[in-house]
């Protein structure tokens, strides 16, 4: 993954470069969500995993993906930004903390 960003770069200013600050931080919410049901599950979720997790519609899940995919168009889901952030992001255990939120914003990729 090291060609979307140089070594250093926050992933917010990554996002923010790639699709404006708010959309940034939706695709952030995103990926963390997608971690929070990948790990009660303990495999990579599928759509109607994660709808029924978040108690969302398919229209919401794929109004988020449509923002995904303008930052990494070859993505599906976002299960190979959430392995990478599972590989190289220390994160706290409850993924819906603002500490979450911060640690995955301050991440840089390698």
């Amino acid at each position: 993954m090291s060609r979307q960003m140089g070594p250093g770069k926050q992933l917010m200013t990554f996002l923010a470069s790639k699709v404006g600050m708010r959309r940034g931080v939706q695709v952030a919410a995103f990926i963390l969500a997608w971690g929070a049901v990948a790990r009660a599950l303990g495999h990579e979720p599928t759509k109607e995993e994660y709808t029924v997790h978040w108690r969302c519609s398919q229209a919401t899940y794929y109004r988020e993906l449509a923002v995904l995919k303008k930052v990494w168009p070859e993505d599906k889901s976002p299960q190979r930004r959430w392995e990478w952030v599972e590989a190289n992001v220390k994160l706290p255990r409850k993924l819906d903390s603002d500490q979450a939120v911060v640690a995955l914003m301050n991440a840089s990729y390698r």
